[in-house]
């Protein structure tokens, strides 16, 4: 994952974080202020609904009491009673005159007793029971009170009159729910039974200071508050949506301008590394800047070191050369000077085997120059080691031919290639090395009952290809394992020492290694790496050849 989009995303997170949290506590306190605003309209309701009830328990007495003192038909009903009879006419006139009082005073119930609870007329309802009204008449006073049993809940108030030994009780009712429906406040049903659960309403109970006994039901709809919390969740979730999109914006152009100095910074690094002497030139902040100047000086420093490094490894070189060289041709030297030392004392003696001898060792003199001409040619063609001239070429047809030249019915190469781009690197010099590989590998398992030399070609990480030469032969000794590339190390008894030395100089100057695998399954395993894309430009020399002749 790259800097720039874990900038972004660290942006893009905080953000959610901090929008969700401010939009659930933004929620949670319009929830609040809402749900406030929910309780006090119910407040309202009760106070209201308290308001009006008490006023209906004032205004009722004082409706009814006027009537009882100074109405002349109460007078003339009283005269009637003292008479111990009423007349049918004067029943019917008392009958519409309740009727006309109860539709003035917006009455439910208006009705007329005497003192025994004997019912003289009533007004449009009904008329009651006659124990129901005694029980009434006898209960009441000019006090307005609730009923609540039996039947609808009622609000009730009565006067009375006597005169003589008569008396008269003027009773007055109004129904309690035509007052529940005149009561409204936000939305809000009162009633008198539980009302059936609905979705979206809110049911709650209400009990009046002023009738402990009443109970009143109040269903009052959530919906606005609903509403107002959706409009609020849309509203948040616009602006998060937009915070994001903003902080998006922002993230991607800050992450380009912090992005695009370290990019440039590595492409100049990659640059130095491979050669380029200009310095590394950094932009943006100051410790890019900082960090610049602290490549540019392990830059130099590595240059320094590889230069010394490159001195000290040729001087090595030369040194082991030397001393093989030293070696190698101190061997013939010492046959050659016997042969001269005999043929000398011989002479000197005039020994008569001096002809005899002389063939013998002039044979043997002229072999071992022969041995040290050819011990000089192989040094010569070691130190004079052109250098490589990549050129891009496919590398599985390269081992597809050496594979068909070097095949025979008696000797197998197994190929396992895979597809790859052109390999930039010298095509011959590569030849040259597997043509060594392939001619070792069938040297090694020339004496196995079924000689087969495994050639496996692979791409693998950080752009290089992998090829691995296998064979079923006896291996490598193990103490010649450590020290297989170095000069004149050989098992073969006619051998120079000197191939996989070329070999791994070869590939060491091509930016790649060669190197020898355990062995897994018996016989020897060779394993080339080289770059995909060519050798780095500041590759130095690995032997001698190149400083000289």
């Amino acid at each position: 994952m790259t800097l720039g989009l874990r900038l972004l995303l660290t942006l893009l997170l905080a953000t959610l974080v901090t929008a969700t949290g401010l939009g659930l506590a933004v929620r949670s306190a319009w929830h609040d202020s809402e749900e406030e605003r929910f309780h006090a309209t119910l407040r309202e309701v009760e106070r209201e609904f308290g308001h009006e009830l008490s006023l209906a328990l004032g205004e009722l007495p004082r409706v009814v009491r006027p009537l009882c003192a100074h109405d002349p038909m109460l007078e003339t009903t009283l005269t009637g009673l003292q008479g111990r009879s009423t007349p049918v006419n004067h029943r019917q006139r008392l009958q519409l005159w309740l009727g006309d009082l109860q539709r003035a005073l917006r009455l439910d119930e208006l009705a007329l007793y005497t003192e025994q609870g004997v019912l003289l007329a009533t007004g449009l309802s009904v008329p009651a029971d006659p124990k129901l009204a005694l029980a009434r008449s006898g209960s009441l006073t000019e006090t307005a009170q609730l009923r609540l049993q039996p039947g609808p809940a009622v609000l009730q108030a009565s006067c009375s009159r006597h005169e003589g030994g008569s008396g008269l009780l003027l009773l007055a009712t109004r129904q309690l729910a035509p007052l529940l429906r005149e009561v409204s406040a936000g939305g809000a049903t009162l009633s008198l039974a539980p009302p059936e659960p609905k979705l979206g309403h809110s049911v709650h109970r209400l009990t009046p200071e002023s009738l402990p006994g009443l109970t009143v039901w109040v269903s009052l709809s959530r919906e606005p508050l609903t509403r107002s919390l959706a409009r609020l969740d849309h509203r948040l979730l616009a602006l998060c949506a937009l915070s994001l999109g903003l902080v998006s914006v922002l993230a991607l152009l800050l992450a380009r301008s912090l992005t695009r100095p370290l990019v440039e910074l590595v492409q100049a690094v990659r640059s130095a590394t491979q050669g380029d002497e200009r310095p590394v030139v950094a932009s943006g902040g100051r410790e890019l800047v900082e960090f610049a100047s602290a490549m540019n000086q392990l830059l130099s420093d590595l240059a320094s070191t590889r230069r010394r490094l490159g001195a000290t490894e040729r001087i090595a070189a030369w040194s082991e050369t030397a001393r093989r060289v030293a070696h190698e041709v101190k061997n013939p030297l010492a046959p050659i000077r016997a042969s001269i030392e005999t043929l000398r004392r011989l002479h000197a003696r005039g020994d008569q085997a001096f002809e005899g001898y002389f063939d013998e060792a002039t044979r043997t003199v002229l072999d071992e120059v022969t041995r040290i001409a050819r011990i000089a040619d192989e040094f010569s063609r070691f130190a004079r080691l052109p250098a490589p001239r990549p050129a891009p070429f496919d590398f599985g047809e390269l081992l597809t031919e050496l594979a068909s030249l070097h095949s025979s019915e008696a000797f197998t190469i197994q190929l396992s290639l895979v597809e790859l781009p052109p390999l930039l690197a010298d095509r011959e010099q590569l030849s040259q090395v597997l043509t060594n590989l392939l001619l070792n590998a069938r040297e090694a398992c020339e004496n196995s009952r079924e000689p087969r030399v495994q050639l496996e070609l692979s791409r693998v990480e950080h752009e290089r290809v992998q090829l691995r030469v296998s064979d079923n032969g006896p291996g490598i000794p193990t103490e010649l394992r450590e020290r297989i590339f170095a000069p004149y190390v050989t098992s073969k008894p006619t051998g120079t020492g000197l191939g996989l030395c070329i070999a791994e100089r070869i590939i060491s100057e091509h930016d790649g290694e060669l190197r020898l695998e355990p062995p897994t399954q018996g016989g020897a395993c060779f394993v080339l790496l080289l770059p995909l894309h060519g050798a780095r430009r500041d590759q130095p020399a690995t032997s001698p050849g190149n400083s000289g002749e």
